[in-house]
């Protein structure tokens, strides 16, 4: 019978069709509108099924329990095997079927066919991605499960019309724990390109720490702080041949040393050398040696005293390392400073890079240069000509005829109005969250916020920013960072 209606129309009876359990979209979605029309007009587009079912759940627990009052062969063998070969098992229309059944229907019409595994999932997957019905957490599964049927990217690409690079997007985001995945998305919708950035993370655990956070402000810093800390750590080893071709040798052991000062892992190698040979020649006479942060985030020195004019008391000994940890902590507070004024600066940057000035934002953009005027009197600041000019697309020096100047401020669409308003800020990343002086480094950072931060954190927030925690804790004075914490320091430690 079956073999005769293979890929022919044919009314079935809704109660022996099941839905398969592979099915990528899990939620159906309200089907209360398709069932009135259903109930209306009927099934207008058929079922695409398969023969016999996938046995449910209750279905095992009522097998295994009757294997267990009557053990047999035959139940074992039906036990392992979860397909059962009556009914019918539907590919395509999963959301007609339930509505078929909400609407009342005894039958549907439906088309037989033959398909391996593969080619259910295949075809299930290609007929939800066309109505673009899946969520992000489906998809992704839907992905990985043909990749684990033995589809190559190559050819899931083909099959989906998706990019190579997409499908690898997808297959990398199906790592994620799935449990957070479905809750950061779930109630928000969460774009690509994040997930996009959030791959750049190489360990799945840091991937999973950050994953928690996106889609809220703290998204962009926390992303930005690992991938640091990440390219670090890569960097780590060129550094260190660094250090060693200088003579200065990696302890474990900080304590039995006295700290000189440090430097970040960030600087570049010219910047480093810099730093390995001032360390080399303020303390020739001493044996050298550094040690590395644990967050990959700055190389520390230190040093043991071999020739000395006179032999220090116990109680000198003692002034001298509180002195040394006094400064050490004194350059950690301030590289922290440093950089996150730098991660952040590269947020905002991004931020306004991506903004789209509409109708309906123009007045708060416009609204920032009106603030821009009061910072400027505040700051003394003066704007970046060489910046405008460049978004005015004239050279600089035509900045002061004042036609040429009109003609090219009238040339400013939408598309660069927000990024024009910016640039008058002048925000660079060695705009410090305090106003910064080089000589008070001998001292803990005091809060002292930067005006021109408080009057641009004002405007952005007003085209939607979302500031992270650390932003807000800095800006306002309550960072950890602030807080000296001055217990049995000498008066004269600095």
């Amino acid at each position: 019978m079956e073999g005769d209606t293979q890929n022919q129309l044919i009314y079935l009876p809704v109660a022996e069709i099941y839905p398969h359990p592979d099915n990528p979209r899990k939620d159906l979605g309200d089907l209360t509108e398709l069932a009135d029309s259903i109930r209306t007009k009927g099934i207008l587009q058929n079922l695409t099924v398969i023969p016999g079912h996938f046995r449910g759940e209750l279905e095992q627990r009522r097998l295994e329990q009757k294997y267990k009052e009557n053990p047999s062969d035959d139940l074992k063998l039906q036990i392992d095997s979860p397909f059962m070969l009556d009914g019918y098992t539907a590919i395509i229309g999963h959301r007609r079927l339930s509505a078929a059944k909400l609407a009342g229907l005894t039958h549907v019409p439906c088309v037989i066919t033959s398909m391996t595994e593969k080619e259910q999932i295949e075809t299930m997957l290609l007929e939800n991605i066309q109505r673009a019905s899946l969520t992000k957490v489906e998809e992704v599964q839907a992905f990985q499960q043909l990749l684990d049927f033995g589809s190559s990217v190559e050819e899931i690409s083909a099959k989906t019309g998706f990019s190579k690079t997409t499908v690898r997007t997808r297959l990398k985001v199906a790592e994620l724990d799935k449990d957070t995945l479905r809750k950061v998305t779930e109630t928000q919708n969460i774009p690509w390109t994040d997930f996009i950035e959030l791959n750049k993370i190489e360990d799945i655990d840091e991937r999973n720490k950050v994953l928690k956070d996106i889609g809220t402000g703290n998204f962009n810093w926390k992303l930005r702080d690992v991938l640091e800390k990440q390219e670090n750590k890569k960097r780590l080893p060129e550094v260190e041949k660094i250090l060693v071709k200088n003579g200065i040798t990696k302890t474990e052991n900080e304590n039995e040393y006295l700290y000189t000062g440090c430097f970040s892992l960030t600087l570049g190698k010219e910047k480093i050398e810099e730093e390995v040979n001032r360390f080399i020649k303020t303390r020739q006479f001493e044996e050298k040696y550094y040690s590395v942060e644990s967050e990959f985030r700055r190389i520390y020195f230190y040093v043991k005293v071999t020739d000395s004019p006179r032999v220090l008391s116990e109680e000198e000994k003692a002034k001298e390392a509180a002195r040394a940890e006094k400064v050490r902590r004194i350059n950690e507070a301030w590289d922290y400073i440093r950089r996150q004024s730098e991660l952040c600066y590269e947020i905002r940057r991004d931020f306004i890079d991506k903004f789209q000035c509409t109708e309906k934002n123009r007045t708060a953009v416009l609204r920032g240069l009106v603030k821009n005027i009061v910072c400027s009197i505040t700051t003394r600041h003066a704007p970046n000509t060489l910046e405008i000019a460049k978004l005015l697309k004239i050279k600089k020096a035509n900045l002061e005829d004042v036609s040429k100047a009109l003609s090219a401020l009238s040339g400013i669409d939408d598309d660069n109005l927000a990024q024009f308003v910016y640039t008058t800020f002048r925000d660079g990343e060695t705009e410090f969250f305090v106003r910064f002086i080089p000589y008070i480094k001998a001292a803990f950072p005091e809060y002292d916020p930067n005006p021109k931060l408080l009057f641009l954190y004002s405007w952005l927030k007003d085209l939607g920013y979302s500031m992270c925690s650390v932003e807000e804790e800095l800006l306002n004075g309550s960072a950890d960072v602030y807080k000296k914490q001055r217990k049995n320091e000498p008066a004269d430690a600095v």
